[in-house]
């Protein structure tokens, strides 16, 4: 990981360097959306979707057991402020409504002994 890898904010124009997460070491931050109450939601490449509000970390669980930290790979927010996460490793798309997460589409696993790993296919392809 690049050593200057970090997140800033902006305090009355100086820049103040944000703490990580714990147990996180430089984390690439894949996107930053913001939500409705100011909360700041964020891909984590390797570690999932995390909050930040008022200085404190949260972990977003979506997926559990071997998928627990599954990367989305885009997030939006919508004007009724839920929080929109596209998973293309799993073909779900999540909405997070509050404290209720919806997984709104599923797509089946494929596994094969001679190819290992995931794959997954939706109704048109899966793109890069």
């Amino acid at each position: 990981m690049e050593k200057n890898r970090a997140f800033w904010k902006d305090q009355n124009g100086r820049l103040a360097k944000v703490p990580s997460p714990r147990d996180m070491s430089q984390p690439e931050i894949k996107q930053i959306v913001g939500d409705l109450d100011g909360r700041l939601w964020m891909i984590i490449t390797g570690y999932g979707e995390f909050t930040l509000q008022d200085g404190k970390w949260e972990r977003i669980p979506v997926f559990e057991g071997e998928d627990r930290d599954i990367t989305p790979n885009a997030q939006f927010t919508d004007a009724l402020g839920h929080v929109w996460l596209v998973y293309c490793a799993c073909n779900a798309i999540v909405m997070i409504d509050g404290a209720k997460t919806h997984i709104l589409y599923a797509g089946p696993w494929a596994r094969s002994d001679r190819a290992p790993g995931r794959y997954a296919a939706g109704r048109i392809g899966v793109d890069d």
